[in-house]
């Protein structure tokens, strides 16, 4: 791999007690053991992604996107694993030695910006960039414009 680029890594590290990281993956299994579904989507979006409480409320009021959301929840504590806990992995990623393209959105939440910031700092090669107006949902021409501009550019 010659240069690498990322979009809004999820190390938010949301949930944290006194800097010590929240067991999510025991806490979602617990829930999953209940079959308590909806809680764990709530769970997972308020105490681990940190959007603000009344998101998991809208979402009951779509009930196509809510059904789904409660199908996946069971992946949850998988995804919690894969992200290292939403924790960055730092002592790894300062092994990554190709320039590396770290970018979030512009209307990111404030501890989505910091995990970039927190990202584009660990890695020796990397270049931080913010999408003005852009949110998690980022426009294709947005991100092909910023990506063009790094990897042709």
């Amino acid at each position: 791999m010659r240069k690498l680029a990322t979009y809004e890594i999820p190390y938010t590290n949301v949930g944290d007690t006194n800097g010590v990281p929240l067991d999510h993956a025991s806490h979602l299994n617990a829930l999953l053991a209940q079959d308590k579904r909806g809680a764990m989507v709530s769970y997972f979006l308020v105490k681990v992604i940190g959007v603000p409480a009344f998101v998991p409320i809208m979402l009951r009021l779509m009930p196509k996107v809510w059904k789904s959301q409660k199908a996946a929840a069971n992946t949850l504590p998988y995804e919690i694993a894969v992200l290292n806990n939403f924790t960055a992995p730092i002592d790894r990623l300062d092994h990554i030695n190709v320039p590396t393209l770290v970018v979030v959105g512009g209307e990111a939440a404030s501890a989505m910006t910091a995990a970039q910031t927190r990202t584009a700092n660990a890695v020796p090669q990397a270049v931080h960039r913010s999408l003005r107006g852009q949110t998690h949902q980022v426009s294709a021409a947005a991100m092909a414009t910023e990506l063009r501009g790094f990897f042709v550019g």
